[in-house]
């Protein structure tokens, strides 16, 4: 199983970002297969068309929101009130993580996640195995 943060899904949409091939190539691994079941949370869907709004265009954004939403290789995971308790803490605890990385590791941990694709090297910090390496 593998979680897919957002940077990898804003860098494999956004033609200019330095890391736009080697999130292309994470993300066609990832759809074919070959980490089991795709995790995402709907903070991170929040965070992914937010920011393709903001840097890409809208037409992406929307399109990127309607992928989400009909995928059915995609497995969603909302953040319940459990989780932001737990996420809280993980925030208060480690000053390099963000709310919604906070909430993304806890989900992580409870869906027993081999393998977070990501751009982040935070993650790593909290000892989870990070795609690419």
């Amino acid at each position: 199983m593998i979680l897919v943060d957002s940077s990898i899904w804003d860098a494999a949409k956004r033609k200019r970002d330095k890391s736009h091939a080697v999130a292309r190539e994470v993300l066609r691994e990832i759809m074919e297969g070959k980490y089991g079941r795709v995790v995402i949370t709907d903070y991170i869907i929040d965070e992914v068309v937010t920011w393709l709004n903001a840097h890409t265009t809208h037409k992406i954004a929307v399109q990127t929101a309607d992928f989400f939403s009909t995928s059915k290789e995609i497995e969603i995971e909302k953040i319940d009130w459990a989780v932001l308790r737990e996420a809280r803490e993980l925030f208060r605890k480690y000053d390099f993580l963000s709310f919604t990385d906070a909430t993304t590791a806890v989900i992580a941990a409870l869906k027993g996640v081999k393998y977070i694709a990501t751009l982040d090297q935070d993650f790593r910090k909290l000892g989870f195995n990070v795609i690419p390496g």
